[in-house]
């Protein structure tokens, strides 16, 4: 509330347009489809993805194989870079 006040006021002015600079250093994660192989395994494919810590687990979440499954040849693959 009225304590949090100056915090939320501090922060909101902190909010810019992005200059050329900042612009030029984002870099958007879009998803992939891929087909899965018999050597494909979600741990391999979290190891590349941007997603950090908890990547395999946010991948197999993604592609129905949450807690624990792995994928089938040919089946598709959503992954993130």
């Amino acid at each position: 509330a009225r304590r949090h006040l100056a915090a939320m006021r501090d922060t909101a002015r902190s909010f810019h347009a992005l200059t050329e600079a900042e612009r030029n250093l984002a870099r958007p994660i879009t998803i992939h489809l891929i087909n899965a192989t018999a050597e494909t395994r979600m741990a391999a494919l979290a190891k590349n993805s941007p997603l950090g810590k908890h990547a395999e687990s946010q991948l197999r979440l993604m592609n129905r194989l949450y807690p624990t499954g792995e994928p089938v040849p040919g089946q598709l693959l959503k992954v993130l870079q």
